[in-house]
């Protein structure tokens, strides 16, 4: 037991101190884990999405994206490590395994599962081994959620400040351009615009300008077909539409 605690607190220094992501690091932590437990391994979202996987034993396509729903909804509903929790239907096919359920909160909210499953049983004697694999991805997705949410705090402020630079008729223009685009990306005929709006089509080439000077878009001219438009930033059109309200 205590040879396992020193062994998985060696590997995550060892690892903190080669990887750079927390994905490379939560990858080769789960083949340790999986190594360790002799099981297959899990982690997903509180919506079922899949974090990082392993797979020991069980030949599943690394592909796959979400849980089953009710199984994800199951493991939501526990609050404390469950171990050999009988589940089945992983992936919408019919198995059934032994189960080790620790659920991951971050400020009270359940963040992720980290789910470990085989045929054979898991045993109590590893709690404390579980609790502090519980506390090590915790530390490594409550990283993680902290950088999401300074880069969406830093796509804002880019956002905030290009509209900033925007001439009450750019922005106005912008909105056109945006509600006929439709899309993250697409081709538009800037004089069409022009004219179904009855606006100036210098005014739209100058608001284009600005975003693109300030890489929320990019833009790419096609002659006579138009000009293509990609949104780069994905906080662009809700943040223009908020100017709008």
């Amino acid at each position: 037991m205590v040879d396992k605690i020193q062994y998985i607190s060696k590997r995550i220094e060892q690892l903190v101190q080669v990887l750079e992501s927390e994905k490379e690091i939560l990858n080769t932590l789960l083949k340790e884990l999986g190594y360790l437990f002799n099981s297959d391994i899990l982690l997903f979202n509180e919506t079922g999405k899949i974090l990082s996987s392993f797979f020991n034993e069980v030949n599943y396509d690394n592909n796959k994206k979400n849980v089953n729903t009710d199984l994800n909804s199951k493991c939501n509903n526990f609050f404390d490590i469950k171990i050999n929790e009988k589940i089945e239907n992983i992936f919408d096919e019919d198995n059934y395994y032994n189960s080790v359920i620790i659920p991951i909160n971050i400020f009270s909210k359940r963040k992720a599962t980290l789910l470990l499953f085989k045929d054979d049983n898991f045993s109590y004697e590893e709690l404390p081994i579980l609790e502090l694999i519980r506390a090590i991805i915790t530390i490594i997705l409550k990283e993680s959620n902290n950088r999401e949410e300074a880069e969406e705090i830093r796509k804002k402020n880019i956002v905030k400040n290009a509209i900033d630079a925007l001439s009450y008729t750019e922005l106005e223009s912008l909105l056109y351009i945006f509600d006929e685009l439709g899309d993250s990306e697409g081709v538009l005929i800037a004089s069409k615009i022009a004219d179904k709006f009855n606006i100036t089509r210098s005014v739209i080439v100058n608001g284009l300008r600005k975003l693109e000077s300030a890489e929320l878009i990019e833009t790419r001219s096609l002659g006579m077909k138009g000009t293509f438009i990609k949104i780069l930033n994905d906080k662009l059109v809700n943040e223009l539409h908020k100017m709008r309200i």
